[in-house]
């Protein structure tokens, strides 16, 4: 079962890591050393020989979760002593700890009579909370297995040394049991699992399920199906091509192409694909596009909203030539002309004029830049008749140049194109974000 469980997944010998430790505490050192010998040379077995084999020789994709902390193994090991501001920043921000209060929580009742085997999750723990982005310690998604192994075994554990009458004696035990007329076994395993019980459902009631909540399973629970935008993508990039990706595109493509996440200008792999506002990493994600764009080798290819996130794809040595850019400067007297009504707005950075082409069942959007802005720009248009609403999101120059490296004057023009017998339209309403 041993070896199977290294099977199971690559995080596995960490956790068998954190056992050994743990047994080292213990004073089993033959088991503790065992477990930390063959844990560690199973790691370096499988990251340094099997992940690279399998890869035809590139690093380990997630090492990018930790680049603020080095850029190989080596310098993320090192960064506790060689970027000690960043790493225990990361580490202790208020979002790390407030997940592992959450995955201890529904069993507050009996870990901590004994909490030892729970400190074997500690090293899987700090691996998770020392990624970049609070989106991934989230108790609705996966990197959360690890530890609860740890914790059931911790729980187990505490459970059979109720057995023993010695037990009776501790501290947190004599609390649980204060009131309690006739201390026996039946007595003891009943108590404890209804609390555990109605710990559970508080938790589950507070923390999943409610507007409030930290992590809802309701935005789980309502994820669109993506595989229709995504085979778009996949239709202009062969199999077995090299691609540059980020974090969100990168599992759309892991069995099918050669990943790299180097976002560095002229480590570009032919194939650039990411979600341009990424809310984990959306200035690198901004700072990628603006170098492409500013590169002569490689090319805007599309652009796609799918439900909050833009996609796009640029490509190396386009046989065609580079498109001009659809950006047209206009003088303020000029734009007076331009056709549509204006919008009321407050900012005095950009001017907007809508233009409804109902005839071609579509909306013209024009923005002007009044003056040279810092930020880049999306525009939300909200489209309602008296049956239905809809939204739909632009961003500046469809996202293939940002409204900071735009020139004052520069008109970004588009189409929102409606569905057809769309009805009458009652209101439209417009939202400028900016990035």
């Amino acid at each position: 079962m041993f070896l199977l469980s290294m099977m199971f997944k690559e995080t596995v010998p960490i956790l068998w890591l954190g056992f050994g430790m743990v047994f080292v505490l213990k004073k089993k050192f033959k088991l503790a050393i065992f477990l930390i010998v063959f844990s560690l040379a199973y790691y370096l077995f499988v990251h340094e020989l099997v992940y690279p084999w399998l890869r035809d020789g590139q690093e380990y994709w997630n090492l990018f979760r930790y680049k603020h902390l080095g850029n190989s193994a080596g310098e993320i090991a090192l960064s506790p002593f060689t970027r000690p501001a960043v790493f225990w920043a990361s580490l202790f921000r208020p979002g790390c700890l407030l997940f592992i209060w959450l995955l201890l929580l529904p069993f507050i009742v009996i870990i901590p009579r004994n909490p030892l085997l729970s400190g074997a999750a500690g090293i899987i723990l700090m691996f998770i909370c020392l990624q970049s982005s609070n989106e991934l310690q989230n108790i609705m998604m996966q990197y959360q297995t690890m530890p609860l192994i740890a914790i059931l075994l911790n729980m187990i554990y505490n459970f059979h040394n109720f057995k023993d009458s010695k037990a009776n004696n501790n501290i947190w035990t004599g609390f649980l049991l204060c009131g309690l007329r006739n201390r026996e076994k039946r007595e003891y395993f009943s108590a404890t699992i209804l609390a555990t019980l109605c710990v559970c459902i508080i938790c589950l009631l507070f923390f999943t399920q409610n507007y409030f909540s930290k992590n809802q399973a309701s935005s789980f629970k309502s994820n669109v199906n993506c595989t229709t935008t995504m085979n778009q993508f996949k239709r202009l990039i062969p199999p077995d091509v090299p691609v540059t990706v980020s974090t969100r595109t990168a599992p759309h493509l892991v069995f099918r192409n050669k990943l790299s996440f180097k976002l560095e200008a002229g480590e570009w792999e032919d194939y650039v694909f990411f979600v341009l506002n990424d809310t984990s990493c959306q200035t690198a994600m901004g700072q990628l596009r603006n170098k492409l764009q500013q590169s002569e080798d490689y090319h805007f290819v599309i652009g796609t909203w799918f439900e909050r996130h833009y996609l796009q794809l640029y490509k190396r040595n386009v046989l065609l030539s580079k498109k001009r850019s659809p950006l047209v400067n206009m003088s303020a007297e000029n734009w007076l002309q331009v056709k549509g009504t204006s919008m009321d707005i407050k900012d005095n950075d950009f001017q907007i004029k809508i233009n409804p082409e109902l005839a071609k069942n579509r909306i013209k959007i024009n923005l002007r830049l009044a003056k040279k802005v810092k930020y880049d720009i999306e525009v939300n248009l909200t489209v309602a008749t008296k049956q239905r609403t809809l939204i739909f999101r632009k961003m500046f120059n469809n996202g293939a140049s940002s409204a900071a490296i735009a020139r004052k004057g520069d008109v970004f023009s588009s189409y929102i194109y409606l569905p057809d017998n769309f009805g009458r339209i009652v209101a439209i309403r417009w939202k400028v974000i900016k990035m």
